[in-house]
């Protein structure tokens, strides 16, 4: 049954992006100088390196709509194996282009990027889809619930590597790659929701909270 009043929980995600890739423009592409370009790795111009951030975030978002769509996606495992493969490759070719906390910011922004397109191009589509076919008393597809989902469930795992915050590693390390890298692999096992791999499927575990009781963490609003 259809409730009377339905809440649409996207414009968190909308604002979040638009938001963060202004302060992306005005801190790092107009100071790119400062923040973005380190000539110890790479000798680029500023310009260059703005145009080099804004094209990869681009392309790896087509990279990634383009491994949903195909026969991948239909193997949970290998997905998500072959996303994390993915993002560590990312890594290593952004440290060996930008500075090292221009790499940590451009892995961040390519996350909040998909995420914010998931919810966009697929989620409330779908979801806006089968409202639409349920009010005019229809049989909603249900590819339409099956392939919001697959991105509503990709979101969460993805703010487990999106969530952790810790500019300090950028400089306290030698080796900011490892340290990017391993950040986003221990976030998503001890974060609020653990994700556990078993028989090949992947599921949340809540932590226990105080007095026994269990809490749910974060999981994806939108």
């Amino acid at each position: 049954m259809m409730p009377d009043k339905l809440t649409w929980f996207k414009w968190e995600a909308y604002a979040t992006w638009l938001s963060g890739f202004m302060l992306v423009v005005i801190v790092y592409y107009l100071d790119a100088d400062l923040f973005l370009v380190d000539k110890s790795v790479l000798d680029l111009t500023a310009t260059q390196a703005a145009l080099f951030s804004l094209v990869s975030l681009v392309l790896a978002w087509l990279l990634y709509e383009g491994a949903c769509r195909s026969r991948i996606a239909e193997h949970e495992l290998t997905f998500v194996i072959g996303g994390y493969v993915f993002l560590v490759g990312l890594t290593y070719a952004f440290t060996d282009v930008l500075s090292g906390r221009g790499a940590f910011n451009q892995i961040g922004a390519i996350i909040g990027t998909i995420m914010v397109a998931n919810v966009f191009l697929v989620i409330i589509p779908n979801q806006k889809k089968t409202v639409a076919a349920l009010l005019a008393g229809a049989t909603p597809d249900p590819e339409l619930g099956k392939t919001g989902k697959q991105r509503s469930v990709h979101n969460n795992y993805l703010t487990c590597l999106g969530s952790g915050h810790s500019p300090f590693l950028q400089f306290a390390s030698r080796r900011p790659r490892i340290a990017l890298v391993g950040m986003g692999r221990r976030r998503c096992r001890n974060g609020g929701n653990r994700v556990l791999i078993r028989g090949g499927s992947a599921r949340h575990q809540p932590r226990r909270g105080v007095g026994g009781e269990f809490r749910s963490g974060r999981t994806d609003r939108q």
